[in-house]
């Protein structure tokens, strides 16, 4: 058999699997790159790239406890521009979760019994490497994450990051205290 097309190696009588054009009724002699298939697919299947978003710096933070009832324990704050950017992209949002949490201690993932934060890593579909990959260059793509050259990933401290309850700012400490004198006693 000799091959006829360098791209798609078809021989002849076989039609071309990269053409231009709708492929209903398309020539399928014209060709184009690999790569630009690949761009397309990814565009299809994710969307397109999202922009940076500049966090601004007066914006509040949103505290949950990483264990329900345990409100001296560990705190996640999240920017809520960060999580109003990211309401429309929940398994983003669980990925962001999952990275500021793991960063402190992988094993605190496990430990973790919030179901609002339960929840929102749950979104994340794909936990292929190929599929948290794509979350990852997202989340960069947004500022959310630092990527370093060694491949690891850390959450940008300005839109995600764990407190201890004596780290919290003043306003939100005595908001934290109010939740705390707030719960009922079987609840603590």
């Amino acid at each position: 058999m000799t091959v006829v097309c360098p791209t798609c190696h078809s021989c002849t009588g076989q039609p071309c699997t990269y053409v231009t054009g709708s492929r209903v009724g398309a020539t399928r002699t014209t060709h184009r790159s690999r790569k630009h298939d690949a761009q397309q697919q990814y565009i299809r299947l994710h969307g397109p790239m999202p922009n940076r978003h500049d966090i601004p710096a007066d914006d509040r933070w949103s505290y949950q406890p990483l264990r329900a009832g345990d409100l001296a324990g560990l705190i996640l704050g999240v920017r809520r521009s960060v999580v109003s950017a990211l309401f429309r992209h929940p398994e983003e949002l669980g990925a962001l979760y999952e990275v500021a949490i793991g960063q402190e201690d992988p094993e605190l993932l496990d430990h973790t019994t919030n179901i609002m934060m339960r929840m929102a890593m749950a979104w994340v579909p794909d936990r292929s490497r190929v599929g948290l990959e794509n979350l990852v260059t997202r989340l960069a793509a947004r500022g959310y994450l630092q990527r370093f050259p060694d491949g690891s990933v850390a959450t940008n401290p300005d839109s995600a990051r764990l407190f201890s309850p004596g780290e919290l700012p003043q306003d939100a400490l005595r908001d934290w205290h109010a939740a705390i004198d707030a719960m009922p006693p079987s609840a603590s």
